[in-house]
């Protein structure tokens, strides 16, 4: 019979390993699987993450973190895939992700290209996280 107040620590307590935030509305949709395992998922590293030593005689590229939303689009066996992080969605007028791959016409130019592609970037603006760019729309950085 523990007592906690609002703003406690309760990480061991709970056992948790990793807290992931639910998707904002405009990012969820309906499942269709899970993340397509023909694509490498993205986990770059923060530098704030690492060591000094970690980086001494490596090569590593230098790039910005955006306050957004991991996507992926993809193209395979003649199959166009939208996935958030660790999903992949079907399509929807609603979802963000499909907003953008209609936006730019991603199915027709991955599947222009050939089989077996993929692009990853971010998508940040309105509704995506705290919008701390300040857009009035969803746009999509690689």
């Amino acid at each position: 019979n523990l007592e906690y107040k609002i703003g406690d620590d309760v990480t061991e307590v709970l056992e948790i390993i990793k807290y992931e935030m639910p998707l904002p509305t405009n990012l969820n949709g309906e499942v269709t699987g899970d993340f397509s395992s023909v694509v490498i998922k993205t986990d770059e590293e923060r530098l704030q993450n690492l060591n000094y030593s970690d980086l001494v005689n490596q090569k590593y590229t230098v790039t910005e973190k955006l306050d957004g939303s991991s996507c992926t689009f993809y193209y395979h066996n003649e199959h166009f895939g939208v996935c958030s992080r660790n999903l992949e969605l079907a399509d929807s007028e609603n979802n963000s992700l499909w907003q953008i791959a209609r936006k730019y016409g991603l199915e027709s130019k991955l599947s222009d290209y050939g089989d077996s592609i993929a692009i990853q970037g971010e998508i940040i603006g309105l509704g995506i996280q705290k919008n701390i760019y300040k857009l009035n729309e969803v746009n999509f950085k690689v």
